[in-house]
């Protein structure tokens, strides 16, 4: 499987196609309202970085590494953000902001796990 084509929306801020033009809306939207832009902390991570990070995970999660500055990461195979589809922020905390989102495409932590509000 090829990767996915990714575009810059701004500097760190990457997605696919699709992705990045509900992310525009979005932001706009957000713009508007708020005054500022979306909070972004991550978006499109390349399948050996998001590798990394589960190794790191797991070896955290086993006692044999230490906390490696993030929260769970799954395998790239499960990844969101190696497809181009996810945004990590910390706009989770804003409500308008999430229903912003949300009406863009972006549902909040489709897994539901602990400590990953922050992942859309």
């Amino acid at each position: 499987m090829g990767s996915p084509v990714i575009e810059t929306v701004r500097p760190g801020v990457q997605f696919t196609p699709d992705a990045a033009a509900a992310f525009r809306r979005a932001d706009a939207q957000v713009q508007a309202e708020l005054g500022r832009p979306i909070d972004v902390n991550s978006t499109h991570r390349p399948w050996d970085t998001q590798l990394a990070m589960w190794h790191a995970w797991n070896a955290y999660v086993a006692g044999n590494g230490p906390y490696p500055g993030h929260s769970k990461a799954v395998h790239p195979s499960e990844s969101f953000h190696v497809d181009g589809l996810a945004l990590d922020s910390d706009d989770w905390t804003n409500t308008r902001v999430v229903q912003i989102l949300a009406d863009n495409g972006f549902i909040r932590n489709r897994l539901y796990v602990p400590n990953e509000k922050h992942h859309f």
